[in-house]
């Protein structure tokens, strides 16, 4: 990509709405996922030029704030899934890309996916190839 993306306070608040969930839906967020989600929106988001470090700092706030307010994983999923379909179309292929490699990793990135976590990203596999 050769620009950033041109999201808004809504997007970014929303990306950080589903990467929370998918770090507790098992309702434990542990440090490794934290640091994959912090290491992978820096490395692929900022470098790819998707995200600004303003955007991504104002994400991990976001992200951090539900951590700290315990944040219910499906309210917070629900959120993202309302807001994408409200915005019908802005994601394009490459986001939703980068959208399922995010989400994946976080699963992944402590021990196995366990059942409540391959729930989720199916949900989310489903939401994204059935919006355009």
């Amino acid at each position: 990509m050769n620009a950033y993306f041109k999201g808004d306070e809504e997007f970014y608040k929303n990306i950080a709405y589903l990467f929370y969930s998918v770090a507790s839906i098992d309702s434990v967020v542990v440090e490794e996922e934290i640091a994959y989600f912090k290491s992978i929106v820096r490395k692929e988001w900022e470098t790819n030029k998707v995200l600004e470090r303003s955007h991504t700092d104002y994400i991990f706030k976001v992200f951090d704030n539900l951590i700290e307010t315990k944040a219910d994983a499906n309210e917070c999923f629900e959120k993202f899934r309302n807001y994408l379909m409200k915005t019908n179309g802005l994601f394009s292929p490459f986001i939703k890309n980068l959208i399922w490699k995010t989400a994946d990793g976080i699963a992944s990135s402590f021990a196995d996916k366990n059942k409540s976590e391959v729930i989720l990203l199916a949900k989310l596999k489903s939401l994204l190839l059935d919006t355009p």
